[in-house]
């Protein structure tokens, strides 16, 4: 009866540590994406800035005589 319950136990525990894991991989790579993202973000702003100061340079020195 004792080792039953043992068994159990021992069972019951790893299922909650792949329980635990699982979650946890789940939230890191969710995490992870979610920064890459971010970046990718910040550098097409960037850019995207970059490029309008360009034009509107570019436009500028068409305009002047």
């Amino acid at each position: 009866m004792f080792r039953r319950k043992g068994t159990l136990l021992s069972e019951a525990l790893v299922s909650l540590l792949l329980a635990t894991m699982t979650t946890w991989l789940i939230v890191t790579t969710m995490q992870y994406f979610n920064s890459l993202q971010t970046k990718e973000e910040a550098q097409m702003k960037a850019a995207r800035r970059q490029y309008y100061e360009e034009q509107r340079r570019w436009l500028d020195d068409t305009d002047s005589p």
